[in-house]
C-alpha cells in the first residue's frame, strides 16, 4: 500500500471537511454504498454525493466512509445526520460524464470548483467562487492586503514568529485593564523604548506601546498612519494552536501570553482580534472568576489594547490581549496542561490511535469507554454547572478547553478554559444574581451578551457536543454502533437530572440538549455569502441521539 505523502494527507484533511460540510449544510445529497473489493472480499463503504436537484448519474463525488461510523439514512436511502470529517476517508472520485470522465481528486480547490455548478444559484454571489476556491487551496494566501503572502516554506517563522513594537497615539487606541503597566517588565527586558514617551506617569502620556507580529506590520501602517515602529526582536515566542497567541519564552520571565492580531485567513477567516472581543475580555475574566467551579481554572485576560476605530477590519489590526500563563500553577500542582483538541489527533506516521488512546494507554475497547466516561464526567461537570446556575455558556471547544493532568495519578482531574470571544451569558438570570455588566465598557457589535436561555444552550451543544466530544469520539473509534455518544447520554443524565443541584434548570437544558434536531452551522454558505459573524443554521438530526 503507497503511503500518502505529507501534501496529500494535508489536502485531504481540508477536501474532508469540505465533502462533509456540503452534505451538512444540505448543499447536496448523498447516499451510502456498499460493495466487496476483490480479491480480499473486503466490505467498503463509500458516500455518493450528487446535485440535490439531479440525481441523475450522470456525474458525482464518491468518498470512502468508515466501516465503523455512523451515518443514518431516510426512507429513500439519503443520508440525513451529521456527516463527522473523520469518518471519511480517501480516495476520492469525481465522475463528469461529457468532462474526463471518472478521476481520482485530492485538491479541495478541484473539488469545490466540480460541485459549486450545484447550489451557486441556492446561495449569494457575495464572495467570488475564485476566491473561495483559492482559499481551500491555501487559506493562508489569502490575507488582508497588504500582508506579504505566506508559503509553506514561511511556516516555521509562524510557529516561532519574530514580534514587533509599534508606538501609537493613545487617542487611536482603546485600553482595558492595566496594559502598561503589565506589558512594562517585557518592554524593559527587551529594551523596548521610544523617545516619542516621556517618563512621566503613564496616564499622562500621548502614547503607548503595543506589540505585534513583525509580519503585520505593513497592515497597521495602513490603518494606523500615526504609528511608529519602535523595535523588533526575532525568535522570542512560540505559537500555540490558533497561531495568533504567542508563549513569550521562559529566560525572558514574562508570565502572560500575547494574543495578537494576525491578518491571515486561517479556517474560517482572518485571524485579527476585534475591538469587542478585546475589550470584553478583562471584563469578562472579572465576571467568570466570580461564578466559575474552582475546578475550571481561567486562563484570565488581564489586560488589552485594540484600535480605536468602529470598523472591525480597522481596529482589529492592532490588538494585543494579555493573558495569564497556567503552566506555572500546574506545575507547582504537578500537573500537565494538554489541549482537549490534541487528545483527538493522531501522530503524522506508523500509529493510527489517537493520542488519547497513546498517552493514557488505552488498549481495549472497555478502557477506551471507562476513560471517556469519566473524561465526560469531569468536563461536563465543570462546563454544565455555570450553565444551569448563572445562563453561562462557555465556548468550551476542543482548541478552548485545556485538560489538566495529574502526573501522579495519570488522570484528568480538571480542565482549564481560554478565550472569552464566544462566550455567551444569559443576562436575566446573571442580573437576579447581582452580576450585572455595564454595556458601556465594552466597544459596540458584542454577540455575548443575549436575553434567550436557547442562545446559550445551542452555544455549549454546538461547541461542547457536537464539535468537542464528536471530534473525540470518532478519534477513538467509539462511534461504532453509537456506543460514545451512548456514554454521553448517560454522563448528561448523571450531571442534569441525578444532580441534586440542577433542579428545573437542569431538567429543562437536558430536554433541549435531547431534541431531535438542533442547529448545525452553514460556515460554507457563510463563507460564500460574505458572513463571518452572522449565522446560518440548518436543522439536522441531533448527533447526541445517535444510535
Amino acid at each position: 500500500m503507497t503511503v500518502p505523502s505529507a501534501t496529500d494527507r494535508a489536502k485531504f484533511e481540508t477536501t474532508k471537511r469540505l465533502l462533509a460540510q456540503i452534505i451538512n449544510e444540505g448543499l447536496a445529497s448523498a447516499t451510502v454504498e456498499e460493495s466487496v473489493v476483490e480479491p480480499t472480499q473486503q466490505r467498503q463503504r463509500q458516500l455518493c454525493i450528487q446535485n440535490s436537484s439531479n440525481n441523475a448519474d450522470s456525474e458525482w463525488v464518491k468518498v470512502n466512509l468508515k466501516l465503523n461510523a455512523f451515518v443514518d439514512v431516510d426512507h429513500d436511502g439519503k443520508v440525513r445526520s451529521l456527516v463527522l470529517p473523520e469518518s471519511l476517508e480517501p480516495p476520492v472520485i469525481t465522475k463528469r460524464l461529457k468532462q474526463g470522465g471518472v478521476k481520482e481528486v485530492l485538491s479541495p480547490d478541484e473539488i469545490f470548483r466540480f460541485v459549486i455548478p450545484w447550489f451557486v444559484g441556492a446561495v449569494g454571489d457575495t464572495v467570488s467562487i475564485d476566491q473561495i476556491a483559492s482559499q481551500f487551496r491555501n487559506s493562508a494566501e489569502h490575507q488582508e492586503a497588504p500582508l506579504k503572502p505566506i508559503n509553506g516554506v514561511d511556516l516555521p517563522s509562524m510557529l516561532m514568529p519574530d514580534l514587533a513594537f509599534v508606538s501609537v497615539p493613545r487617542a487611536d487606541m482603546q485600553v482595558v485593564g492595566p496594559f502598561e503597566q503589565t506589558i512594562e517588565p517585557l518592554l524593559k527586558t527587551l529594551e523596548v523604548v521610544d523617545e516619542t514617551i516621556s517618563t512621566a506617569a503613564a496616564a499622562d502620556n500621548e502614547r503607548i506601546i503595543v506589540p505585534c507580529f513583525a509580519r503585520q506590520l505593513p497592515a497597521i501602517f495602513l490603518h494606523f498612519p500615526n504609528a511608529v515602529f519602535t523595535k523588533s526582536v526575532e525568535k522570542c515566542a512560540d505559537a500555540q494552536a490558533s497561531m495568533r497567541t504567542v508563549t513569550v519564552h521562559p529566560d525572558l520571565k514574562f508570565d502572560y501570553h500575547l494574543k495578537l492580531s494576525l491578518g491571515c485567513q486561517l479556517t474560517s477567516g482572518l485571524r485579527l482580534i476585534g475591538p469587542w472581543v478585546a475589550s470584553a475580555g478583562p471584563i469578562f475574566s472579572e465576571l467568570l472568576d466570580k461564578l466559575l467551579p474552582p475546578d475550571l481554572w481561567l486562563y484570565k485576560e488581564i489586560a488589552s489594547a485594540t484600535g480605536a476605530q468602529a470598523e472591525y477590519i480597522k481596529g482589529g489590526q492592532l490588538s494585543c490581549i494579555l493573558r495569564e500563563d497556567l503552566e506555572p500553577r500546574a506545575r507547582s500542582n504537578n500537573q500537565a496542561l494538554i489541549m482537549s483538541g490534541a487528545l483527538a489527533q493522531r501522530p503524522l506516521y506508523r500509529d493510527n490511535r489517537s493520542y488519547a488512546e497513546i498517552l493514557f494507554a488505552l488498549e481495549t475497547e472497555e478502557e477506551k469507554k471507562s476513560w471517556f466516561a469519566r473524561y465526560l464526567a469531569c468536563a461536563f461537570k465543570i462546563i454544565l454547572t455555570p450553565l444551569v446556575r448563572h445562563g453561562i455558556g462557555m465556548e468550551a471547544h476542543s482548541q478552548n478547553l485545556v485538560a489538566r493532568v495529574c502526573l501522579r495519578t495519570k488522570q484528568v482531574i480538571g480542565f482549564a478554559i481560554r478565550d472569552f470571544g464566544g462566550v455567551k451569558l444569559h443576562m436575566p438570570t446573571l442580573e437576579s444574581q447581582g452580576f450585572g455588566i455595564d454595556p458601556s465598557r465594552l466597544a459596540r457589535d458584542g454577540t455575548a451578551m443575549t436575553d434567550k436561555l436557547e442562545d446559550v444552550w445551542s452555544k455549549v451543544h454546538h461547541a461542547l457536543l457536537q464539535n468537542h466530544i464528536g471530534n473525540l469520539i470518532s478519534a477513538m473509534g467509539l462511534d461504532t454502533n453509537g456506543v460514545g455518544w451512548e456514554i454521553v447520554r448517560e454522563e448528561l443524565a448523571t450531571s442534569l437530572l441525578n444532580d441534586e443541584h440542577s433542579g428545573t434548570a437542569g431538567r429543562e437544558i437536558y430536554e433541549y440538549f435531547m431534541r431531535e434536531t438542533m442547529p448545525f452551522k452553514c460556515f460554507l454558505k457563510m463563507k460564500m455569502e460574505g458572513k463571518y459573524r452572522d449565522c446560518i443554521d440548518r436543522d439536522l438530526p441531533n448527533v447526541v441521539l445517535s444510535k
